[in-house]
C-alpha cells in the first residue's frame, strides 16, 4: 500500500521577487539613501557656513590690522616731523542689527555698542563681572561692580553702528607738496557695492587741487563701531564715548578758538575701541535688503594712544 506525498510542488520557472517584496526593498533603500543625502547636505551646509565665516574673518582681520597700525601712529611725540593731530569722529546708530535674538530674552537688537549692559537681562551687574583675581590684585578694580566691555551681558544683542572717523595730520614743517593729510574711515558704497569699509586720504598742497584717493578695506561690513576712552574726566568718571573732537577739546590745537589754559584738556583719547560686524550669510545683501535675519561675525580690538597715556595731565586711577 502506498501513500501519496504531501510535499508542495515547486514551479521551477519562478526566480524573481513579488511586487510587494520589491516595494518594501525600494522603501528601505530610499530611507537609507535619504539619510545619506541629508547627512551629506548638512555637511556641505556646515562647510559652506564655516568658509563664509572664515572669509569674513580674513576680510575683517585685514581691516583691523590697517586701522590698528594707523591709529597707533596718532602719537605726536613718537612721530618726528608731526606737529599736531586733529581727531574728529561721530557715530550713527541704525534701527536694526542682525535681527536675531542673540541673548534669548525675547527682544531683538535692543542694545548698542557702548560698553554697558543696556538691558540687564542676563543678571545683575555684580554677577556679570569678569575680573580676574591675580593673587591679591583684581583686574580692572575700578570696574568691579560696574559694567564694562569684558563683562557678561554687555553689547550682546546690538543695533549696527556706523562710525565716521577722521584725523588730520599737520607736519612740523609744511612744504608746498604737503600742508596736511586727512584720513577718513567710514562705511560707504564702493564700485557699486554697498557696506564697504573705505579709507579716504586727502593730501592738501600749497598749490593746486587736493590729491584724493579712496581704497576699500573690507567688504560686507554691517557695523563699524568706534569708541574713545575719555581721559578728560576724573578717574571715577572715565569711560567710553562715541564722539570726539580734538579741535574743541584741545585749546593748544590751531583750529581751536579757546585760549590755551594752564592745564588744557587732552586732545586725543587714551584708547580707541574698534568693533567690526561683518556679513557671513549665504544670502548676502539680499538678506539685509529683505529685512531678514543675517548671520554675522564680530571682530574687535583696543588701540592705546601712548601720547595721551604718557601725558602727565592724564588723571590716572589709583590701583
Amino acid at each position: 500500500m502506498s501513500c501519496a506525498s504531501t510535499r508542495p510542488i515547486t514551479n521551477p520557472r519562478r526566480h524573481g521577487f513579488s511586487l510587494v517584496e520589491l516595494l518594501i526593498a525600494m522603501t528601505i533603500a530610499l530611507v537609507f539613501l535619504s539619510g545619506i543625502f541629508m547627512t551629506y547636505f548638512q555637511i556641505m551646509r556646515t562647510r559652506d557656513e564655516a568658509e563664509r565665516r572664515l572669509d569674513a574673518m580674513r576680510n575683517g582681520r585685514a581691516a583691523i590690522t590697517t586701522l590698528s597700525m594707523e591709529l597707533k601712529a596718532l602719537n605726536r611725540d613718537y612721530n618726528p616731523g608731526i606737529d599736531d593731530i586733529l581727531l574728529v569722529a561721530r557715530r550713527d546708530i541704525l534701527d536694526h542689527g542682525d535681527r536675531i535674538d542673540n541673548d534669548g530674552d525675547g527682544t531683538i537688537d535692543e542694545e548698542i555698542v557702548d560698553g554697558l549692559d543696556d538691558d540687564l537681562t542676563s543678571g545683575t551687574v555684580l554677577t556679570n563681572d569678569r575680573h580676574a583675581l591675580l593673587g591679591t590684585v583684581r583686574e580692572r578694580p575700578m570696574y568691579v561692580g560696574r559694567t564694562d566691555l569684558d563683562d557678561a551681558g554687555v553689547d550682546e544683542d546690538i543695533k549696527f553702528g556706523q562710525s565716521l572717523m577722521t584725523f588730520r595730520i599737520f607736519p612740523t614743517t609744511p612744504s608746498p607738496s604737503l600742508i596736511s593729510k586727512t584720513i577718513t574711515y567710514a562705511i560707504a558704497n564702493y564700485d557699486g557695492q554697498a557696506n564697504v569699509l573705505v579709507r579716504q586720504t586727502i593730501i592738501e598742497r600749497a598749490v593746486g587741487e587736493p590729491d584724493v584717493t579712496v581704497a576699500p578695506l573690507a567688504f560686507g561690513v554691517l557695523g563699524f563701531d568706534v569708541l574713545y576712552w575719555n581721559p578728560n574726566e576724573a578717574p571715577a568718571n572715565q569711560y567710553w564715548v562715541d564722539r570726539w573732537d580734538s579741535s574743541a577739546a584741545d585749546p593748544a590745537h590751531p583750529a581751536s578758538s579757546t585760549p590755551a589754559a594752564l592745564f588744557p584738556p587732552l586732545g586725543l583719547p587714551a584708547g580707541i575701541y574698534v568693533r567690526l560686524t561683518l556679513m557671513a550669510d549665504r544670502h548676502g545683501d539680499r538678506a539685509v535688503a529683505n529685512n531678514q535675519p543675517v548671520q554675522t561675525i564680530s571682530m574687535e580690538t583696543i588701540i592705546n594712544i601712548e601720547q595721551t597715556i604718557g601725558d602727565a595731565r592724564y588723571p590716572r586711577p589709583s590701583l
